[in-house]
């Protein structure tokens, strides 16, 4: 390939056998940083031999030229030692710089550099072809300012793909995240098991919708360390301007929804119904609305805490940081009449709060309880020495936590 396209092929290989070694035209040897040879690929045995090192039949030229540089492994020639022959990186660097090979070098770089700009300034030199050949790649509707050649959602439906295949590739999470939703659905349904039509379960029922809802926004904390891991390779693909980052952005929660969305509602049919909140197909298909809507606000949260971090330690602690006031600010364990004024804005930004709020409106207005004498004030009027089963005059069913 490199021969016939006329490419520069740069390979970094481990132990490289003697038939891959002779592959190539030049070689690179680095020693802690130092450049200490760079030349044909042929001639760097014998530039280290006249250096002083022992010729070693039996080793690769590969092994042979790191076993140079390395202090436990290399060996001088007889009547040779470190006081006359370059040992350190800075030595071997310095005579490199005095060799003939680095005059080579850099009358290379000089020429190439001088045909480089010859071609720059041609009209119709390599460099205009190039332009030219990508002009006429683009698609339609692509600027001819823009540097990508296809459309946006040309982009979004390549993405799309792309990250399905890698996303049905890794099955062992595909398992897991299932199992794990299932059985906490289970556990959950199993200890608020049909919850009664009474003024009692009222506030158990905002648990049941608050355990829901918090439990799959913090699933969706799986996003940042994949987006962590795919950064790197992701800034390199933007460099080569292969796709727009909004483009991948778009990909990723378009792929996401067909897992997510069949995970998300096995978990919603088993703690909806057997928690018994309100049976009714409207009901149930709005809960399952508002819990998705949730997840993907905060999909889309850990993906920008995973991008703007430079490192996962510093995202995690950052996600954490600002997931637990959401957490505690969605209107369930601080009544929002109870919350500090100073910290109330968190309550207006915060996603939870608006899936929490809606999903709570769903439940209770298809709802009719009925009253519990638990909850009828005052419950001691007229000689009563235990809580009324009715309303009477001058009672009412007080829920404050719901103020």
């Amino acid at each position: 390939m490199t021969d016939i396209f006329k490419l520069t092929t740069f390979v970094s290989l481990y132990q490289a056998g003697e038939g891959i070694y002779d592959q190539f035209d030049k070689v690179l040897l680095i020693d802690q940083g130092r450049q200490v040879y760079f030349g044909p690929a042929k001639q760097a045995r014998d530039y280290m031999l006249s250096l002083g090192f022992r010729n070693l039949p039996r080793q690769t030229t590969a092994d042979y030229l790191t076993g140079c540089t390395d202090p436990n492994e290399r060996v001088f020639a007889e009547g040779r030692s470190e006081t006359d022959v370059p040992s350190t990186p800075d030595e071997l660097a310095d005579t490199f710089e005095q060799s003939k090979y680095w005059s080579q070098m850099v009358a290379e770089r000089e020429a190439m550099q001088a045909e480089w700009q010859h071609e720059e300034n041609k009209p119709s030199g390599a460099k205009a072809q190039f332009m030219q050949a990508t002009k006429e790649e683009k698609q339609k509707y692509v600027s001819h300012e823009d540097p990508h050649v296809v459309t946006f959602f040309s982009m979004v439906k390549t993405l799309v793909w792309r990250q399905w295949l890698m996303q049905t590739q890794d099955t062992f999470f595909i398992f897991t995240s299932f199992a794990t939703s299932i059985i906490i659905a289970i556990q959950a349904g199993t200890l608020y098991l049909n919850l009664p039509l009474t003024s009692a379960s009222a506030f158990i029922r905002g648990g049941v919708i608050f355990f829901s809802l918090s439990y799959i926004a913090f699933g969706a904390y799986g996003e940042l360390p994949a987006t962590m891991a795919g950064r790197p390779i992701l800034y390199k693909q933007l460099s080569y301007r292969f796709y727009r980052a909004s483009a991948l952005s778009v990909a990723q929660t378009i792929t996401d929804i067909p897992l997510s969305a069949l995970r998300i509602l096995i978990f919603s049919i088993i703690t909806y119904f057997m928690c018994g909140l309100q049976r009714s197909a409207g009901a149930f298909l709005t809960y399952y609305l508002f819990i998705y809507i949730t997840f993907l606000a905060m999909s889309a949260f850990f993906r920008l805490v995973g991008i703007i971090c430079k490192s996962y330690d510093i995202a995690a602690r950052l996600a954490a940081s600002i997931f637990m006031p959401m957490l505690t600010y969605s209107g369930y364990m601080i009544p929002v009449y109870a919350m500090k004024r100073w910290l109330f804005w968190i309550w207006y930004l915060n996603p939870m709060t608006y899936g929490f709020a809606a999903m709570m409106e769903n439940e209770f207005y298809r709802i009719d309880m009925t009253c519990d004498g638990h909850y009828i004030i005052p419950h001691n009027v007229g000689n009563v020495t235990k809580y009324p089963t009715t309303l009477g005059s001058n009672q009412i069913l007080a829920m404050e936590k719901f103020q």
